[in-house]
């Protein structure tokens, strides 16, 4: 028999948002499955990268990356959901979930820091952050039996990415802050107060996950 892996979800607003969209998963056909949300996820990460992108000549493209990342919010919250109540859980769908993940914020990130409204620099110290964090994840998973979210985890990440959206909208990549001969935009300063809790919130778990393992190779000799 498979030993059961323990969610952990620290986040209030993670886990109303699930409660919220648990209440609709009794609408969906039945002929819907886990794999087809996160696909549908997929496209929607899809579409926001390109629209983040894409964004550098009409800002108004902006408004179909928002979407992109709504899909992508919904369906993966919803695919663990309907995997559980239709017993349809399978390794190779957490794979390809988390798969899908790692995907819609490396590439929306890219993305934004080859447009025009985020300099390269900046975004690069942001990109590697989620991974390394799913990396951590897998090793709670693995030797913990855990799956512990971040207490700034994913939709956190997502809402995010839409709030850089709305402000390149409003901001259409002006000038906001000049340090040095550095003019910051929205979306800069943005990571710039987001990355540091990030990275603080990943060397936490970093630690922890160590120093639970030096316990448990000490339990275990």
């Amino acid at each position: 028999m498979k030993q059961r892996i323990e969610k952990i979800i620290p986040s209030k607003l993670e886990t109303g948002f699930q409660k919220w969209v648990y209440r609709y998963a009794p609408y969906l056909p039945k002929w819907v499955t886990p794999n087809m949300l996160t696909a549908i996820g997929a496209v929607g990460g899809i579409i926001a990268a390109v629209s983040f992108f894409m964004a550098s000549y009409c800002r108004w493209i902006y408004v179909s990356g928002i979407v992109g990342i709504m899909m992508h919010i919904v369906t993966d919250a919803l695919d663990g959901h309907v995997a559980r109540i239709k017993n349809m859980t399978s390794e190779a769908g957490a794979f390809f979930d988390i798969m899908v993940d790692v995907c819609l914020s490396t590439f929306v990130l890219i993305a934004l820091g080859l447009s025009r409204f985020a300099h390269i620099q900046i975004v690069v110290f942001a990109i590697p952050m989620y991974a390394m964090t799913i990396v951590t994840l897998m090793n709670y998973i693995l030797y913990l039996k855990e799956f512990p979210f971040p207490r700034f985890g994913p939709i956190e990440s997502q809402l995010g990415y839409m709030v850089i959206a709305i402000s390149g909208i409003v901001f259409d990549g002006k000038g906001l802050l000049t340090i040095g001969n550095i003019q910051l935009m929205a979306a800069d300063i943005l990571l710039l107060i987001a990355m540091p809790f990030s990275y603080y919130e990943l060397a936490r778990m970093q630690i922890q996950l160590f120093r639970r393992l030096q316990k448990k190779a000490g339990e275990d000799a």
